[in-house]
């Protein structure tokens, strides 16, 4: 198996006896890239332009597609808007990557008007929902021993709620 040979390798990982049935995804099932981030989930057009929203970027400081890496090792999309954020002299500090995130959650009426591409995104987000649920689902994944599995609280009887509760806190 050439596990250093890229997204060949990667494949035969995947289709290999060592990763069948214990639920590890990787992210380039789920983008054009051989690795990635929940930032590459998101797309760089859409991506680019809530960081540009969150930041209020002025007009000729934004991000655009034309900063992204071409290098035969392309650096990862949070280094290059690190990168940008320096090299443009922007005086709001470094960039912080959870910040979009944040402003994306308490402003998502205005980010769903102007972030392009939003919907290839969901999509995205929806084949990686999916994949884990069935990996949640599936008996191969569960071959640990029961008292480390983790039960839906919906499981648990109402009165014996509190008082599990109270003994993982103990722990």
């Amino acid at each position: 198996m050439d596990v250093d040979g890229g997204r060949k390798g990667l494949e035969q990982l995947r289709e290999s006896e060592l990763m069948q049935g214990c639920g590890i995804l990787t992210m380039d099932k789920y983008i054009q890239s051989r690795e990635g981030s929940i930032e590459d989930l998101i797309g760089l057009p859409a991506y680019f332009a809530l960081v540009n929203l969150c930041y209020k970027l002025p007009r000729k400081k934004r991000l655009s597609l034309e900063i992204v890496s071409t290098d035969v090792q392309p650096k990862r999309l949070v280094q290059q808007i690190e990168e940008h954020f320096a090299a443009v002299g922007l005086d709001i500090g470094s960039f912080d990557r959870y910040k979009p995130a944040e402003f994306l959650v308490e402003h998502t009426g205005r980010c769903l008007k102007k972030l392009p591409d939003l919907s290839k995104a969901l999509d995205r987000f929806e084949k990686l929902f999916a994949d884990i649920n069935t990996c949640r689902k599936s008996s191969r994944v569960s071959k640990a021993p029961a008292y480390t599995q983790a039960r839906p609280i919906v499981d648990i009887e109402p009165r014996k709620r509190a008082g599990q509760l109270a003994d993982a806190e103990k722990v």
